[in-house]
Parts: C-alpha cells; structure tokens; sequence
C-alpha cells in the first residue's frame, strides 16, 4: 500500500498518512522522522537563503552550509533519540 501524499510544495513539507508511517518498522519510521527533521531545516534556509564556504580552511572545491551541517545533526539526533 502506497502512502498517502497531502501536499507537494516547496512551501511546505509534503505529509504523509499518519496511518502509514504507524504501520512501519521501528527503523523505517525513524528514517521517515529522521527525513522530516533535517527536511524541516533544509526548508528554512532554503526560504532564508544560505552561504556556501569551503569544509577546509585550504579548499576551494569542498563546500559546505550551515543547512548542510544542521541538517545532518537534526538527522543524527532523531535516530540517535530511537537507536540510543
């Protein structure tokens, strides 16, 4: 059975069917909150605007955000909180 999609904008997340994530395993329903978490700040800084710098002081190729490092800790921190 496919979820159910209630919204598909770059406005806002899209949801999906609270029945369905419920009916998941514990560890894909984590990975659907995990998404969420780091969606919900990708989505911030996307409607903020963001600045891209080098990872390493000496690096020109290697770029990085702050909506790419706080996405991954808003991701790490929702499996951490399920998978202690």
């Amino acid at each position: 059975m496919h979820p159910k999609v209630t919204n598909l904008s770059f406005h806002e997340p899209f949801a999906i069917d609270a029945d369905f994530k419920l009916r998941l395993s514990p560890e894909l329903y984590t990975a659907f909150e995990a998404a969420e978490a780091g969606g919900r700040v990708i989505m911030d800084y996307f409607r903020r605007g963001v600045q891209m710098r080098a990872k390493e002081v000496h690096e020109t190729f290697n770029l990085v955000s702050d909506a790419d490092v706080e996405a991954e800790q808003a991701i790490a921190k929702s499996i951490l909180a399920a998978f202690p």
